[in-house]
């Protein structure tokens, strides 16, 4: 698919996802994928990926979901822009 949206990252995202990064070489990978995903298709309106929409989360705050391997990733869509939030280890994540 073509890339029709733009990923920007919040700076909350920068300040803990970065030093993260720099120690797991696989995550880093899995945000490249992550990315490319994002770029194409955040509605997941291919039905391909494991993208939620979030149930009493309101714009703003993260309300899709995308699972790759067992990281998660918390974004919103403002209408060609895909603004990341949070990518946490699914142990992480539901503590």
């Amino acid at each position: 698919m073509p890339k029709n949206y733009k990923v920007f990252f919040t700076s909350y995202f920068e300040k803990y996802t970065k030093p993260y990064l720099k120690k797991n070489k696989m995550a880093v990978k899995l945000l490249a994928r992550a990315n490319e995903i994002l770029e194409s298709d955040p509605y997941n309106l291919t039905k391909k990926h494991n993208i939620k929409k979030l149930h009493g989360i309101k714009s703003g705050e993260g309300e899709f979901r995308l699972r790759v391997n067992n990281f998660r990733l918390r974004y919103d869509i403002f209408k060609k822009d895909v603004i990341l939030y949070s990518f946490r280890n699914r142990k992480d994540v539901y503590k």
